[in-house]
């Protein structure tokens, strides 16, 4: 918390205490809303796996295999094959889903 108290330094200029006190509890209350709004996806994207398995992007999404090869083969998912293991990168599968994103519109109140 800032200290908004003039007894900190005696020489303070009164315009610039005033100033702290009056602006103290707004500047506290704009960095905590940029916290609270940066928490979540930040710690969503320190707890995520960085690739995922078919298996593992089919459960999350719904898709099948086949529309997975399709993506692969179409380039528009990025992913890395060892052999016959195929691993598909969290944040390509992300940005996909988020390309076609719709927002859904807001029924009008009376």
């Amino acid at each position: 918390m800032l200290d908004n108290t003039a007894s900190a330094s005696p020489s303070a200029d009164p315009f610039e205490v005033l100033l702290a006190q009056r602006l103290g509890p707004h500047i506290e209350a704009a960095v905590q809303k940029g916290i609270d709004a940066a928490l979540p996806d930040a710690v969503r994207k320190a707890t995520r796996k960085e690739w995922m398995t078919s298996e593992e992007v089919q459960q999350l999404t719904g898709w099948s295999y086949r529309v997975l090869q399709n993506l692969r083969d179409t380039r528009r998912l990025a992913f890395s094959q060892n052999g016959r293991s195929i691993l598909y990168e969290t944040a390509s599968l992300e940005a996909l889903l988020a390309e076609g994103y719709v927002p859904a519109k807001r029924k009008k109140t009376r």
